[in-house]
C-alpha cells in the first residue's frame, strides 16, 4: 500500500545547482515535507509538522562517489558539523545534506579547490557521454545521406538531421554555460569567497529552454507532416501528426506531474508513453518501407 506520509519526486540537478536544492528543501519543510533520502535523482520526502529549517547542501571531497556509504573521514566531518549545529540528513554519493533550525549559524565550508575538481570531473564525464551519443547519431545520419536507397524514408532522415544539429547546439550552449560558471567559481575562491551555486531561478530558465525545445520539435514535426502530404506520403504524415498528439497530450502533463506530483504517478505515464510510441513504430514503419 502507498504510504501517504511519504512522497517521491524526480528532480534533475547538477553539482552546480546545490543552492536550488537548499531552497527546495527549505520550502518543502515549511509545508511539512522533509527530505530524508536521495537516490539517482529520486528525492524522498516524509510528512511531519511544518517547521522553518535552514538547509545546507555541500560536496564532501572525502566521500565515496560510487556509493552512499559513509567512510571514517566523512563520519568525522559529519561529527564536526553536528558540533557546529548542523545535523546530517542524508547524502547521495559526494553530495551531503545538513539541516539546522538556527538561521544565524555559519554555513558549512569545505575545500573549494577540491570541490571544483569533483564538479569539473563529473561534468566532463557527462559531456563525454552526451557527445558520444551525438557523434554516433551524426555518423548514422550522414552515412544514410551519402548512401540512401529508399527515397520514401528521406523525410525521416531530414528530421533526424535537424534534430541532431539542434541537439549538438544544445550541448555547445551547455558547455559554454558551465565554462562561465566555472570561471566565476574560480574567481570567488581566489578572492577568498565561497562558491556560488545556481539557485531556483537558473533551473526555471533551464526548464523554459526545455519547453522551448519541445515546441521547436513539435513545429518541425508539423512542417514535415505538411511536406509529406504535399508529396503524397500520407502514411508518414499521419505518423508525424500522431507523434505531435502524443507529445502534447502525454509529455506536457508528464512534465507537470514530475514537478508537482508523486513519482509513482509519473512512472505510470512514462510506461504508457513508451507503449504508445512502440505501437506506432511497429505499425507504421513497415508501411513506409513497403511504400504504401
Amino acid at each position: 500500500m502507498k504510504n501517504e506520509n511519504v512522497i517521491k519526486k524526480f528532480i534533475s540537478y547538477e553539482l552546480t545547482d546545490l543552492k536550488a536544492l537548499e531552497e527546495n528543501f527549505t520550502e518543502m519543510a515549511a509545508e511539512g515535507w522533509y527530505i530524508r533520502s536521495i537516490r539517482s535523482g529520486i528525492f524522498e520526502y516524509e510528512k511531519k509538522e511544518p517547521a522553518k529549517l535552514r538547509y545546507c547542501v555541500e560536496i564532501v571531497p572525502t566521500a565515496d562517489r560510487n556509493t552512499n556509504r559513509i567512510n571514517q573521514k566523512t563520519a568525522e566531518y559529519i561529527e564536526l558539523c553536528r558540533q557546529s549545529g548542523w545535523e546530517f540528513v542524508c547524502n547521495s554519493a559526494e553530495v551531503y545534506v545538513f539541516a539546522s533550525p538556527d538561521e544565524s549559524i555559519p554555513v558549512i565550508t569545505t575545500d573549494g579547490d577540491e570541490k571544483l575538481k569533483l564538479i569539473k570531473k563529473s561534468v566532463r564525464i557527462r559531456n563525454a557521454l552526451l557527445w558520444l551519443i551525438a557523434v554516433l547519431n551524426g555518423l548514422s545520419v550522414s552515412t544514410h545521406f551519402l548512401n540512401y536507397e529508399n527515397e520514401r524514408l528521406m523525410p525521416f532522415w531530414i528530421f533526424a538531421a535537424v534534430f541532431w544539429v539542434s541537439y549538438a547546439v544544445i550541448l555547445i550552449i551547455r558547455s559554454i554555460s558551465f565554462h562561465r560558471w566555472y570561471k566565476n567559481a574560480v574567481g570567488n575562491i581566489d578572492s577568498g569567497n565561497q562558491i556560488e551555486y545556481n539557485g531556483k531561478e537558473v533551473l526555471k530558465k533551464r526548464k523554459k529552454f526545455f519547453y522551448g525545445y519541445l515546441a521547436f520539435i513539435c513545429v518541425l514535426l508539423i512542417v514535415m507532416a505538411v511536406w509529406c502530404m504535399m508529396n503524397g506520403q500520407t502514411a508518414f504524415a499521419i505518423t508525424l501528426l500522431v507523434e505531435i498528439a502524443v507529445v502534447t497530450a502525454v509529455i506536457v502533463p508528464l512534465v507537470i506531474i514530475l514537478n508537482k506530483s508523486d513519482l509513482s504517478v509519473a512512472a505510470m505515464v512514462i510506461i504508457t508513453l513508451t507503449v504508445v510510441m512502440l505501437l506506432i513504430t511497429v505499425m507504421v514503419f513497415p508501411i513506409l518501407l513497403l511504400g504504401i
